[in-house]
């Protein structure tokens, strides 16, 4: 070894072949510390002192334990694999951390034989993480032997558990094929000022009208709604995971009534589109040669935003809709409009182009919305007239940046021209668009 104050001896390192033999060469004499590596032997002896004569070999036999293997599986309280879930083995040489594959296992290895403590942490739905809903934990002590493969299960605690039910309507029929929704009930705020709940698991109906929602976690509540192929929205109810939960679409309702110009006649062509944001119901329609008339079936009841738009005018109001109604006589007036035209470039911060969308918004309403151009250019056209608010939204997010406030003016285009954005900073909402 070294004497205090030495300058320390270059370490030699030589590789062990096939057989296992390894050669120093030109050591000189004196005490040295040798220490073996491997990535692939885990179990290594401790290093060893050993003094160097000149002019004789010498001859050391370092006698390694042979290593052991652990597969870990990991199920929910139902027996189903749960993949991609962070497993931990601990063990006298360390931590090891896998995810579980799509069968739910996780291999390690090769390990020092001795004794390791297996666990698993789970959050979400499909092993991904949510911060709405409580981490399942399971662990297990097991022992690894010499040459052996070890397999363990870790059954997560019946925290995991389904939710299912039926879907039917009003009058007790079932409904195939409907769009279950299961959110959970911390609310995301986007720049608007609306709420929206977050989307954590989704199922379709069977011809029975029934449903399963798998891997949800059984101590938290969730909202619930079924959505037809047509439209119709049930309504949204609380619910917790092992509990049947009967979901009822309303009677439908019908809406139209009339469309004409301010200064008289009616469009021969004309789009109706009936909206309500809080329902996530949006319907669209357009009428040839109908004499201004106009009607919607099969809606949900509620409150909604009507417009209708033809030959450059636009008009809009609102409306109550009633289960088993038709509300036929809303009369939509049509004044002329405007257009916005510009481009959005991304800032010094942002290299690259961006890809989302400019939409206007009118009184706490989106009224338009166009995708960005390759260049990054937009047209909106059909505006009313008046003051009419842009936003730059990304695309895949539910956030919108404010660009600029226009005064819209009647027939005409006004030209924004270039408005930059740090693509960085829109969109800062944590999770897309369910």
């Amino acid at each position: 070894m070294d004497s205090p104050g030495a300058i320390p001896r270059r370490p030699r390192t030589s590789w062990s072949n096939d057989d296992g033999v390894f050669h120093l060469e030109n050591v000189e004499a004196g005490e040295f510390t040798l220490e073996l590596s491997s990535s692939t032997h885990p179990p290594l002896p401790e290093p060893r002192a050993v003094a160097f004569d000149c002019d004789k070999v010498q001859v050391l036999d370092f006698v390694l334990p042979v290593p052991g293997n652990l597969l870990v599986r990991v199920h929910n309280s139902l027996g189903n694999a749960v993949p991609e879930t962070s497993v931990a083995v601990a063990g006298v040489a360390g931590t090891w951390i896998v995810l579980t594959d799509q069968d739910g296992e996780a291999p390690f290895g090769p390990l020092q034989p001795g004794p390791y403590i297996a666990s698993a942490v789970v959050r979400g739905h499909a092993g991904r993480a949510l911060p709405h809903e409580t981490p399942t934990e399971a662990s297990v002590e097991t022992e690894v032997l010499q040459g052996e493969t070890v397999a363990v299960d870790l059954r997560l605690a019946a925290r995991i558990d389904n939710l299912g039910g039926n879907v039917s309507t009003f009058d007790g029929s079932p409904v195939a094929d409907a769009d279950v929704i299961v959110m959970a009930r911390e609310r995301m705020i986007v720049a608007d000022g609306r709420a929206r709940d977050r989307v954590v698991g989704r199922a379709r109906s069977d011809e029975n009208g029934d449903f399963e929602v798998s891997s949800l976690s059984a101590g938290d509540a969730y909202l619930i709604e079924a959505t037809t192929s047509g439209g119709l929205v049930s309504e949204r109810i609380a619910a917790q995971p092992g509990r049947r939960v009967d979901l009822v679409l309303p009677q439908p309702a019908a809406l139209g009534g009339t469309v004409h110009f301010e200064a008289g006649g009616e469009p021969l062509v004309f789009e109706v589109e009936v909206g309500a944001d809080d329902r996530r119901v949006f319907i669209h329609d357009t009428f040839i040669g109908t004499g201004g008339k106009w009607l919607i079936e099969g809606i949900t009841p509620g409150n909604y935003r009507v417009e209708a738009i033809a030959s450059g005018t636009r008009a809009s109001t609102t409306s109550i809709v009633i289960a088993g109604e038709t509300q036929d006589d809303l009369d939509l007036i049509l004044a002329p409009t405007g257009s916005v035209i510009g481009t959005v470039l991304p800032g010094s911060s942002s290299p690259g182009g961006l890809r989302g969308d400019v939409n206007g918004w009118r009184l706490g309403n989106r009224i338009a919305r166009v995708p960005l151009g390759p260049d990054g250019a937009f047209d909106l056209r059909s505006l009313p007239v008046g003051a009419v608010e842009l936003r730059f939204r990304r695309r895949g997010w539910s956030r919108d940046t404010p660009l600029i406030t226009v005064d819209v003016m009647a027939d005409e285009t006004v030209d924004v021209g270039h408005l930059s954005i740090d693509a960085t900073n829109d969109g800062e909402s944590d999770a897309p668009d369910p």
